[in-house]
């Protein structure tokens, strides 16, 4: 164990600002709307599953008008 080396560098100070910068950058894109309501990458309560629900939902209910696009992507999920 003479050899160990913590995996994050970064000193206190850094990590503190980090912090900082990301909460501020994430109250500024959620207060002005700047993703889509689509986007359900790194959002709070909102996951893959509510994607594929939303996805699923609009295509049973005729919200999507390209049907050509929407059976092959319905057949994929649910042939996996």
């Amino acid at each position: 164990m003479a050899n160990y080396r913590p995996i994050s560098l970064l000193t206190s100070f850094s990590k503190t600002s980090e912090k900082v910068i990301f909460n501020r950058l994430h109250d500024h894109v959620n207060n002005y709307n700047i993703l889509a309501q689509e986007q359900h990458g790194f959002r709070n309560n909102l996951s893959t599953e509510a994607a594929t629900f939303n996805l699923l939902n609009n295509a049973l209910n005729n919200k999507y008008m390209n049907f050509t696009f929407m059976v092959p992507c319905i057949l994929k999920i649910s042939c996996k």
